[in-house]
């Protein structure tokens, strides 16, 4: 029998799949960029895991919309944390995903052009980090102050610090950088139980009944 985790992530999956393809498309370019000029496009390689994280948070329902067609198929009770943690999970899954994707385009530039030097490992934790500060600072502020305004401010932080660690991967970084970049990165992603209090409170404070509707808001 799977657990209720397999469905809540299976629900995810189904609302990003509904409404994330133009962000799928947008990642898709970005990979293509790098591919096709490599090292001189380098800095669009660190969008990508933060590209798939913001679109995991941000294109799943919000509060208030219609269950889309299929993803209703087990309205079972569910506490309203499992309900908030699957969209943690998700965020995290799709972008380790695309952090994956950018480690084989990287090792494909460098196996075609052993010229190319970029730190895989520096540019993977410092998107993963970014990524983590995303989902754990979207997500409270989702549902304290709305999904338009929180868009907009983590655009312009996402913006600012793809862009820094972009340069800072294209001009080289030690090998000590890299390891202190993905430490942080997993220390990060470990605070999210912390981020998650404060989604489930500020998503109380809305009004929402989830004890009694879990899946179906309002």
């Amino acid at each position: 029998m799977k657990s209720m985790s397999y469905y809540l992530l299976r629900r995810e999956w189904l609302q990003y799949r509904s409404f994330g393809k133009s962000w799928l498309l947008v990642w898709a370019i970005y990979l293509g960029l790098y591919l096709l000029m490599g090292l001189s496009a380098s800095f669009v390689i660190t969008f990508l895991p933060i590209i798939m994280t913001y679109s995991a948070v941000y294109t799943v329902k919000q509060a208030g919309e219609a269950v889309g067609a299929g993803t209703e198929d087990f309205l079972l009770p569910v506490p309203l944390r499992q309900v908030l943690w699957a969209r943690y999970q998700f965020a995290f899954l799709v972008g380790l995903a695309s952090s994956v994707v950018v480690v084989c385009a990287i090792l494909l530039r460098q196996l075609l052009n052993p010229a190319e030097k970029l730190n895989l490992l520096f540019t993977i934790g410092s998107a993963m980090a970014y990524s983590a500060v995303i989902t754990g600072g979207s997500m409270p502020l989702l549902y304290k102050f709305g999904a338009t305004r929180g868009r907009f401010t983590l655009l312009v932080l996402m913006g600012l610090a793809a862009a820094l660690g972009g340069s800072a991967a294209i001009g080289g970084m030690p090998n000590s950088a890299g390891y202190g970049i993905a430490a942080c990165a997993v220390l990060l992603w470990a605070l999210m139980p912390f981020s998650l209090r404060l989604t489930e409170r500020f998503y109380r404070q809305g009004g929402v009944d989830h004890e009694r509707h879990p899946i179906v808001e309002g």
